[in-house]
């Protein structure tokens, strides 16, 4: 109910959440957080969170060169689009607005 109350009393323009978000994105329980997202007519914006950017150690081949940064982000961004895809999130709610940073990950447009 926060994203309820973000946009009708604080005057937000959409919901967020991060790729880790602990649970998977396609995970049934998700879906009145969706269902939300349309009926305020909002977008989400999934901000991808590759491992080792704010929790544990990622791997140290990405880290040497900042490239956990470069990789790390569309490889989360293309997992969390798939997710949605292939889990049928799109297919339940095909008017969901969803925005990725990161220039979509690998998948094409």
């Amino acid at each position: 109910q926060e994203l309820k109350r973000s946009v009708q009393e604080l005057g937000l323009l959409g919901g967020y959440i991060g790729t880790d978000f602990g649970i998977p994105l396609d995970h049934e329980s998700l879906d009145p957080f969706y269902v939300l997202c349309v009926d305020l007519d909002v977008p989400l914006f999934l901000h991808p969170a590759p491992r080792g950017i704010d929790g544990p150690a990622g791997d140290e081949r990405l880290r040497r060169f900042e490239l956990d940064v470069v990789i790390g982000f569309n490889l989360e961004t293309t997992v969390a689009i798939s997710t949605l895809i292939y889990g049928g999130v799109l297919i339940r709610h095909p008017k969901l607005d969803i925005c990725f940073p990161s220039g979509g990950g690998a998948l094409a447009s």
